[in-house]
């Protein structure tokens, strides 16, 4: 919302509809890449019952950090509380 007042170059505030999202939405993957990993990711928190980090977690059966993780997660539009 700053930002848009900050950019807005009238009296009026025009923001757009792609602005207003927070990016929490889930939207399908769009890449052949993304389709793959998605699937994977889903794969490993369903093994995982939804846990991201810790020894158990999703993250290290990934071999990656846990904040890598919730990045991709948010990118790809998965909640891992649906695995719980």
């Amino acid at each position: 919302m700053e930002r848009a007042v900050v950019l807005s170059p009238t009296d009026r505030l025009a923001i757009s509809v792609p602005e207003l999202t927070d990016g929490s939405i889930n939207t399908p993957p769009a890449r052949a890449d993304d389709v793959e990993e998605h699937d994977r990711i889903v794969q490993i928190l369903k093994e995982t019952k939804g846990r991201v980090g810790g020894a158990d977690g999703a993250a290290t059966r990934m071999g990656m950090k846990r904040t890598t993780l919730v990045s991709r997660l948010k990118r790809l539009g998965i909640n891992p509380r649906t695995f719980l």
